[in-house]
């Protein structure tokens, strides 16, 4: 997915249908000698119905991914 890349309105009612009660936590850890960060992103969230869905995430790099305790290979 690229920047430009746009979610459409069907995309976004069958996600809203399926999702409920969003919670985001955020840590960011910035070096003052570096033009880059690092952090950790924590999403909360009760799925219905256990479907299956795609969450957007645009990063240069992802370290690691856990769904509900389980790590999941790249």
């Amino acid at each position: 997915m690229s920047l430009d890349d746009n979610l459409s309105r069907k995309l976004a009612a069958y996600r809203t249908a399926l999702i409920s009660d969003v919670r985001y936590e955020v840590e960011l850890n910035f070096n003052q000698k570096s033009a880059s960060y690092n952090g950790l992103t924590t999403i909360f969230f009760n799925l219905k119905d256990s479907a299956e869905i795609a969450i957007d995430f645009i990063s240069r790099d992802l370290a690691r991914l856990t769904v509900n305790g389980k790590e999941i290979n790249k």
